[in-house]
């Protein structure tokens, strides 16, 4: 069964804070991506032991499962890759027992196509290798990605996908397509509204294309889907917004 999230960053304040009130806020919540922001080079912002033995305490009280998404400043798709910091931050987290991991492979990390691969399939090969977290592993489909590299990802790496449908929208392109041919593939989606920025509501897409995608994920998907959004704003809204599509799916 789908299990529907969003992100540890709703509210301006720190991450048991945001995990706290949207539990109160919005107990359809079932999964927290918890975000690492910018710490590859430096652990010590990420959760103490003792966070980290609440963040699992939160989870037993209120059935939450977590994601985890490593740094965004983690460079893997190109020659000098961070290996180490990748696998450091993973195990800080695997107290938590994530359902997933999701990481980026930056298209601009590689000057083409070719380096872009060779690199990203060997990062992500010591990664598991050194983790031993392949079926939790996810790599995300980013607004960067050419057409090669979304059928390099969904073809030729050992591990799930993390399939961005935000991010299609925002290279105005249906993620319909790509979702039907490669659904089994994917164990984590993101959903979030594309305006002048993306990563908000759902309420400011238009209804004929979100109705499509959403309608086709609540049928087929029994995954994590998060609502990648970081305000209650932008949450509320496209929890509204998915109550009206799917009824009583959003209670």
């Amino acid at each position: 069964m789908m299990r529907l999230g969003t992100t540890s960053y709703i509210y301006p304040a720190d991450m048991l804070t945001n995990i706290e009130k949207i539990v109160r806020s919005a107990p359809v919540i079932r999964d927290i991506e918890l975000l690492a922001f910018e710490s590859a080079k430096d652990l010590s912002d990420l959760p103490t032991p003792k966070e980290i033995e609440r963040l699992c305490e939160l989870a037993a009280d209120h059935d939450l499962t977590y994601t985890v998404h490593l740094p965004m400043d983690l460079r893997l798709a190109g020659p000098q890759a961070e290996i180490a910091q990748a696998v450091a931050v993973i195990k800080h987290f695997e107290a938590v027992c994530p359902v997933a991991y999701i990481t980026h492979l930056a298209a601009e990390d590689s000057p083409d196509f070719a380096q872009w691969l060779d690199c990203s399939l060997r990062s992500v090969g010591e990664i598991l290798t050194a983790s031993d977290v392949c079926e939790r592993f996810c790599v995300e489909t980013l607004e960067t990605h050419t057409e090669e590299m979304l059928s390099a990802l969904a073809s030729e790496f050992p591990c799930p996908l993390c399939v961005d449908v935000g991010h299609f929208w925002a290279m105005a392109l249906d993620p319909l397509p790509f979702l039907r041919r490669r659904l089994e593939r994917a164990k984590v989606i993101h959903i979030h509204g594309v305006g002048r920025r993306d990563h908000k509501s759902l309420g400011l897409m238009p209804i004929e294309t979100l109705t499509p995608t959403a309608k086709f994920i609540q049928e087929r998907f029994d995954g994590v889907l998060t609502i990648e959004v970081f305000n209650k704003a932008d949450l509320m809204e496209s929890l509204e917004v998915l109550s009206r599509l799917w009824g009583d799916a959003v209670a």
